[in-house]
């Protein structure tokens, strides 16, 4: 019987108005009151279908919902995971204390990613006017020119010598333009800001709050425990393997490679340090693709010395990664082989942008472990056919 007792005829319009009075019921009382707002079903009782249908369009739409903000929850759960083991040392017990030390933590990743966040657009900006201007040249030897000689000096037009007949046909000219690049960049602007404070408010409510969400998430999964577990087990190792084992032994290459450029007077060292950042991601030949030309340009622009040098703290590059890589693995090991990786990141490229550099190795971690776990189920129900054959 629906709240208030309501008697109606018919059973679709006694079903519609029971269901309307016990909204207004949850609407003015609260979900409270157990018998009304909880049913304890039988035990083993199927879900009804409106109910698996309902849920499926819930998590469709809250899929949509999140979409926007993957990356930035996916990193701050990376985050928190590898700031966690930090956390527990400073606050072993108490949920103020630890709060406080969580704050601290949040702080610390804010400072650090936002340090991150400048030196990166900055390189990245001189890594794409590099690749412009190589391959804006001509033949093989310019490029190899072009990629140890200044950049050439950008003509400025004085403003203040124009006339204003000058002055009102460049704006004109270039006025629509600027207000559509403006208004591109007040957008990206504002997407990156959004991101930012999704970022650091997951962080430390991950920080804080880890173990409650995850135990939610294995009370009301569609998954069993288990295999909830061996999921997260593998997202955790992902964002391990790819901050700590892959990122981590990237940048210690590309500061290698940096010191290098430095240290034999090339141009543009930053812009070149950040491709070789990139390329170290490739395998076999990896950070050899841009120290390897720089010193082949050296050598034929008539500097043998600088050219030696170069050749000797790109080697030095290379043995950095034969060393960290094994020793950065004990704390972040993904379980792919590094062709799969690198190919999962270009197709994450071309699929969903840069943060497809994290996401492509992300899905096809997340497939590979799901291809196990059916492997593992079709041996223990085969194992269990032999076992009722033999029996039988």
């Amino acid at each position: 019987m629906c709240p208030g007792r309501v008697v109606t005829s018919g059973p679709l319009r006694r079903h519609a108005i029971c269901f309307l009075a016990e909204m207004l019921w949850l609407l003015e009382h609260g979900p409270t009151r157990p018998e009304r707002a909880r049913h304890e079903s039988p035990p083993n009782a199927p879900a009804p279908p409106a109910l698996i249908v309902a849920t499926l369009l819930c998590l469709l739409g809250a899929a949509a919902t999140l979409v926007p903000f993957w990356p930035s929850l996916i990193v701050a759960s990376w985050v928190a995971a590898l700031a966690a083991p930090l956390l527990e040392r400073l606050a072993p017990g108490g949920a103020g204390r630890k709060r406080y030390v969580a704050l601290l933590v949040t702080a610390i990743v804010i400072v650090a990613t936002a340090l991150v966040a400048v030196v990166a657009i900055s390189l990245l900006q001189g890594g794409v006017e590099l690749v412009r201007t190589l391959l804006a040249t001509e033949s093989g030897a310019a490029a190899l020119r072009a990629l140890i000689s200044n950049a050439s000096e950008q003509q400025h037009t004085d403003l203040s010598q124009l006339s204003p007949e000058e002055l009102v046909s460049i704006i004109q000219q270039y006025g629509a333009g600027a207000l559509s690049a403006l208004g591109t960049v007040f957008g990206e602007t504002t997407k990156a800001f959004v991101a930012a404070v999704v970022f650091i408010c997951a962080t430390h409510f991950l920080l804080t709050h880890g173990k409650l969400a995850y135990d939610w998430v294995a009370d009301n999964a569609l998954v069993p425990p288990h295999l909830l577990r061996r999921f997260a087990t593998a997202y955790i190792e992902t964002g391990r393997g790819l901050l700590i084992g892959i990122g981590l032994s990237a940048l210690l290459q590309a500061l290698v490679a940096t010191a290098g450029y430095v240290a034999v007077g090339v141009p543009r060292p930053g812009a070149l340090g950040f491709l070789t950042f990139l390329a170290s991601l490739v395998p076999t030949f990896g950070t050899s693709l841009v120290w390897a030309p720089v010193t082949l340009a050296l050598l034929l622009s008539g500097r043998p010395a600088a050219a030696v040098v170069m050749l000797l703290f790109g080697l030095l590059a290379s043995i950095v990664d034969n060393v960290a890589r094994p020793w950065l693995s004990r704390w972040g090991h993904l379980k792919l082989p590094g062709l799969v990786v690198f190919v999962a990141m270009l197709g994450g490229l071309a699929a969903f942008g840069a943060w497809g550099l994290i996401l492509g190795p992300l899905f096809v971690r997340l497939m590979v472990e799901a291809l196990e776990l059916l492997r593992e189920y079709r041996s223990q129900k085969a194992l269990g056919l032999e076992r009722d054959s033999a029996a039988s």
